[in-house]
């Protein structure tokens, strides 16, 4: 079996996550049109974000419009295949949590929108060693004094801190990626937006620690191209994520269908 050409970091991040996704994703190509409302929430969000700078040429963007871009872009979006793993949620509540993002958002940069955005939905690609990866930026700001900032956007309920940015691997690769792209790049700043929370925090990562988020992707390339080479299994790891994946039908290891999925 050909080992791939192209990696990236949601294909690293679902080995890691369970090695049976990994398999049923990747090397079967079985693809789904399943989602859980948390991400589709979170695709409607960064598609309105997207659009907002756009439309800053139009001078203001006010948080009505937003919302009415948000609610448009939902009802459009909207399929059967949307689940709900979380009993304490509904599609509304959902929904509402997403106001909440774009509201946040706007209290911060709105309604003019002048944060110096050099690109949204950024397609890079890069290296680390022999292999090539591709990876998508939410945003990559360029300011004045020289600073490429990058932001990845999240919808998620939990909030992380100064301490996770410095080691983690999403954040690591974009580094990679603008340094790589773009070599006049000497100052680089990596980060997170966490809407919800209203909580964004940047730091420019040191290059020993970009090195050890190099060195722990290559292992882990390592041990999926030797597990397709030497026709080991992909084992499934249970956790209380599972609820949320869209392989459950087909995981070996669920014998009965998701107790915690419902439609709404």
């Amino acid at each position: 079996m050909a080992f791939f050409k192209t990696y990236s970091y949601s294909q690293i991040n679902t080995y890691k996550s369970c090695p049976e996704q990994y398999k049923l994703t990747y090397i079967d190509g079985l693809r789904k049109s399943d989602q859980s409302i948390e991400a589709f929430m979170g695709n409607r969000v960064h598609e309105v974000l997207e659009w907002v700078f756009k439309e800053r040429a139009n001078k203001f963007t006010t948080f009505d419009k937003l919302t009415a871009k948000y609610e448009d872009l939902w009802l459009n979006a909207w399929h059967d295949k949307i689940f709900i793993a979380d009993p304490r949620v509904n599609t509304d509540h959902i929904y509402t949590i997403g106001l909440r993002c774009l509201g946040n958002f706007c209290t911060n940069y709105g309604p003019i929108f002048d944060a110096p955005v050099y690109a949204n939905e950024l397609k890079l690609e890069f290296e680390i060693e022999d292999y090539k990866f591709r990876g998508i930026l939410d945003r990559l700001d360029k300011t004045e004094n020289g600073k490429w900032i990058i932001t990845d956007y999240k919808t998620s309920k939990r909030a992380k801190g100064i301490r996770a940015a410095k080691s983690d691997i999403q954040l690591g690769l974009y580094y990679v990626a603008v340094q790589q792209n773009f070599p006049e790049a000497k100052q680089i700043l990596t980060g997170w937006n966490f809407l919800r929370h209203n909580k964004e925090i940047h730091l420019q990562p040191e290059e020993e620690s970009i090195q050890k988020i190099k060195n722990q992707v290559v292992r882990r390339i390592k041990k999926i191209e030797k597990n397709i080479s030497d026709g080991h299994s992909f084992f499934p790891k249970e956790s209380i994520l599972c609820h949320w994946c869209y392989y459950w039908d087909e995981c070996s290891a669920k014998k009965i269908s998701n107790p915690a999925r419902s439609a709404r």
